[in-house]
């Protein structure tokens, strides 16, 4: 039970970030981000599902493996860690295109003489918050691929 929750649960604080940033696209403009707001949500959410699966796969080649006597567990162990290199792979991508989408925010309120269509300070806080809440992801899942 404790490892399916530590397997599942950041899924869904890394599916709350994608719709989060696809807010963020949707407030500030389709022009902020190489993808629509829509397709965040739709293609990382997805690529989490496959993850849990690879692992929810090696977990029960492992667990079927470990009743047995001299079972080996290194098959399932190995298809467990595949799935968290997987996301780390897409979430990889996903701090990559957040960043581009700062790049992107930080170019058009620099081009307006205004000085509008940059983030407010309560989406800095946002951001700040999507940032540290990836990076804790993120590290957690470096710690479980090693």
């Amino acid at each position: 039970m404790q490892i399916t929750t530590l397997i599942i649960a950041p899924t869904f604080f890394a599916a709350a970030l994608y719709v989060l940033l696809g807010m963020l696209i949707r407030l500030l403009g389709r022009q902020t981000s190489i993808l629509s707001a829509k397709w965040y949500a739709i293609i990382f959410c997805t690529c989490d599902v496959i993850s849990l699966v690879i692992q929810a796969v090696g977990g029960g080649m492992a667990a079927s493996e470990s009743d047995k006597e001299g079972g080996d567990t290194k098959p399932g162990t190995h298809t467990m860690v595949a799935g968290i290199v997987f996301q780390l792979f897409t979430m990889t991508v996903f701090a990559v295109l957040v960043l581009d989408f700062l790049r992107r925010v930080y170019k058009l309120a620099k081009g307006r003489r205004d000085g509008r269509g940059g983030l407010t300070r309560n989406m800095k806080l946002t951001v700040l918050a999507l940032f540290v809440s990836f990076v804790m992801i993120y590290i957690r899942s470096v710690y479980r691929t090693v």
